[in-house]
């Protein structure tokens, strides 16, 4: 598998973006010199890149989320400004397959979760279940990053697009010049249209929330929908599968 390979060729067990590029490395990249971070993330970069079908990210200023957002109104969809961006990229990522001509659900695979951020992923696997049967419940695991190199590569795509999205918002420069790198390495692909980086200005997610209710028949199916999801969800936790057991 090329993965093993690369991960023998560098002798690292998984890889986690801002551990390796931190100037305070620890644990498995305690020795790593600048170069050697500069060539993995190059040659990860690379396989991500020439083996996936395209990027997408999404990101929002949580203190906008919050302060445009009323409380009732995210109640139903997801109490956080993670699980309404979540939202959002499933939508993205339906009418990107049905733009396809697919027919096959896709196969989701999250990093490993517990407590509230595990129930909000469910809850929303569950919601877009209701309205899409069949293409989500069932199709979606919780598994160690360790374990699974589509994670990595994800973990070092959402940590560049990150640096993107704070030059973006708040003008901040890059945390240094790994994340400068990658950065401009995957934007390099937006033209190429294997890059999707989504985002709400406050013009656009207020219309958002206006066009949500405005129809207010479907924010009753949707509460309804939540009130129903909270009486299942104690049952829910006893039977679902455990934690995959990560070494990271």
């Amino acid at each position: 598998m090329l993965w093993d390979g690369f991960r023998e060729k560098h002798g690292f067990s998984y890889l986690h973006a801002s551990e390796m590029a931190s100037p305070h490395r620890k644990g498995q990249y305690n020795l790593w010199s600048d170069d050697k971070v500069g060539k993995v993330l190059s040659r990860a970069r690379q396989i991500i890149k020439t083996n996936s079908v395209a990027g997408i990210s999404f990101a929002v200023d949580k203190q906008m989320f919050n302060s445009e957002t009323p409380a009732q109104w995210r109640v139903a969809g997801g109490e956080n400004h993670y699980t309404w961006a979540f939202r959002t990229l499933l939508q993205h990522l339906i009418r990107w397959h049905g733009s396809r001509s697919l027919t096959e659900p896709f196969e989701f695979v999250f990093d490993n979760a517990t407590g509230r951020d595990r129930d909000e992923i469910e809850m929303l696997m569950g919601q877009f279940d209701s309205v899409y049967p069949g293409k989500f419940e069932g199709h979606y695991s919780f598994r160690c990053k360790a374990n699974v190199p589509c994670l990595q590569g994800a973990d070092i795509l959402a940590w560049s697009t990150y640096s993107l999205a704070c030059e973006t918002f708040f003008e901040t420069p890059p945390a240094n010049r790994f994340a400068e790198e990658s950065m401009q390495d995957f934007r390099g692909r937006m033209s190429e249209e294997w890059l999707t980086v989504l985002s709400y200005d406050v013009d656009a997610l207020r219309a958002t929330v206006e066009d949500d209710r405005r129809d207010p028949e479907a924010t009753q199916v949707r509460a309804k929908w939540h009130q129903n999801w909270r009486k299942r969800l104690q049952a829910r936790k006893s039977s679902r599968p455990k934690r995959e057991k990560c070494p990271c």
